[in-house]
């Protein structure tokens, strides 16, 4: 019995140890199951294993050529890159393409340009645009064939759709390589010079928002007159001023300085530039209508021609009709955008929410709109279409996420809450708008409002960058904080319009 006692302790301490080595063979199992599970739907390329980096983080090897990445190499193939690139993420956290033989790396997706001559041609753009950190000293030439002329040299990237071919609105006063030919000589004028503190370097600002401006004309009449009101004029203020702006710039103040002086011809020019993205921007004023596009670039063309020629004393690119590109502009997007928010890398994905949460709030607030009449439910509309806006360029245009998420859905949010809540201020200003609603909302709500205020205003100045638009983990605070609104505006849309309808 005594011996029986203590075997007994033995016994359990054999059996715990058995369970365990079980427990950890079972879970050996899973894992080995989970990678080769990973491994098959990751369909490596050849020559590519899948190994743990010394930061415990999964990474992908080229046995040969030794190049390492931290995103699979087969998500290229959704973007269809070029022979010899892969998708990565930089030390930044931002995605990066790195050509694994040539030791290229690029921002921007390489099919959008050329980074070095000896790469392939890369495939059509598919209607996606450079940034302009990414358009630097590359130019494509080509000539042409069937006794057609040679084409130019056209900066590498820039849009070559013409606003022309807009069967609703074109302009009417320049031709398409008028354009196309102004926009460039600014953009060459502003890349050669080095030195960011010459204020003549934001030439090539002046030049990205014309590009930008006319590549959307034909999709999103809001952002061109964002391009062509807001950015383009405080550019072209430096340029005419001879001096970079400090903090955040009033467009009338400083037209005002340009009175009396060599440059006071442009002031009306730039005012009504101006007064254009002061409509588009701001839910208090009268709406942008597609009619208004052509008027916004003529003006703007007439300040860029003015500011090429009589200020940097240069002549437009020597374009013609017959040698320039004529692509089609794009055309509006259906209300129901089918774009995926989480088909990128990890570090464009949301957090907050899933695709499906997104569509049903966008369209229960569309709905609501569709469903009622009169300004108030229209607004609930108006925040639908930035939310598809945003949701639809998502991936491809960091400003328009900004335009429409931070600026626009802002906005028209904040304008339903202040009829709910008969909040009344004169101002047009977020910052004072979001004030005075603060005890109103729940605090999470105010947050949200301030969050999209601060990403809104960084597209709405060229001084915090606004041409470059939103880095990736700005595009994930946008939207989480868009749908955080949306989701706030939903759950209480018929009390909302309900207790509208009672008040009027």
């Amino acid at each position: 019995m005594r011996e029986l006692m203590q075997q007994q302790p033995q016994r359990a301490a054999e059996q715990r140890a058995t369970e365990q080595r079980a427990t950890e063979q079972r879970a050996a199992e899973q894992r080995a199951a989970k990678a080769a599970e990973q491994r098959v739907d990751a369909a490596l390329p050849p020559g590519w294993i899948e190994d743990v980096g010394r930061d415990g983080q999964r990474a992908w090897v080229h046995v040969e050529l030794g190049v390492a990445t931290t995103t699979r190499p087969f998500l290229h193939r959704e973007y269809e890159l070029p022979p010899g690139w892969i998708e990565d993420v930089g030390s930044d956290g931002q995605r990066v393409w790195v050509h694994i033989e040539l030791g290229v790396a690029t921002t921007t997706r390489p099919f959008l340009h050329r980074h070095h001559p000896d790469l392939p041609p890369p495939p059509p753009p598919r209607g996606h645009v450079a940034g302009p950190k990414h358009l630097r000293a590359m130019r494509e030439g080509g000539g042409g064939g069937g006794g057609l002329p040679a084409r130019p040299r056209l900066p590498s990237g820039l849009s070559t759709r013409d606003m022309l071919l807009d069967p609703q609105d074109p302009p009417r006063t320049f031709a398409h390589s008028e354009w196309c030919g102004v926009r460039d000589a600014l953009y060459n004028f502003g890349d050669a010079i080095v030195d960011p503190s010459d204020p003549n370097s934001r030439a090539q600002d002046m030049a990205m928002t014309m590009h930008y401006a006319g590549h959307y004309y034909g999709e999103v009449f809001s952002f061109t007159a964002h391009q062509c009101g807001r950015l383009f004029v405080e550019a072209a203020l430096v340029v005419l001023l001879g001096r970079h702006h400090t903090g955040l710039v009033s467009i009338p103040r400083l037209c005002h300085e340009l009175a009396p002086g060599p440059h006071s011809s442009m002031i009306a020019l730039l005012n009504d530039l101006n007064e254009f993205a002061r409509r588009a921007n701001h839910d208090k004023s009268a709406d942008i209508t597609p009619g208004d596009k052509p008027s916004m670039v003529e003006k703007v063309l007439i300040v860029a021609r003015y500011v090429l020629t009589n200020v940097l004393g240069c002549d437009p690119e020597p374009y013609t009709e017959d040698t320039i590109p004529h692509d089609p502009v794009g055309f509006p997007i259906a209300l129901a955008s089918t774009k995926d928010l989480f088909r990128g890398p990890s570090n464009t994905r949301p957090l907050t929410f899933c695709q499906a949460e997104w569509v049903e709030v966008r369209n229960q607030l569309n709905d609501a709109g569709e469903s009622q009449a009169g300004d108030y439910a229209y607004r609930f509309k108006r925040a639908a279409m930035a939310m598809n806006l945003l949701q639809h360029y998502y991936l491809d245009v960091p400003m328009i996420v900004g335009h429409q998420g931070g600026r626009l859905f802002g906005e028209r949010a904040m304008a339903i809450l202040e009829l709910e809540h008969n909040v009344q201020t004169s101002d047009i200003r977020m910052a004072d708008r979001i004030a005075a609603m603060q005890a109103k909302v729940p605090p999470f709500i105010h947050d949200a409002f301030e969050e999209l205020r601060k990403k809104g205003n960084k597209v709405d100045h060229i001084i915090l960058g606004g041409v470059e638009g939103l880095a990736s983990h700005e595009q994930v605070i946008v939207a989480e904080n868009v749908y955080t609104i949306a989701r706030f505006l939903v759950d209480n849309i018929e009390g909302l319009i309900k207790k509208q309808g009672a008040k009027s």
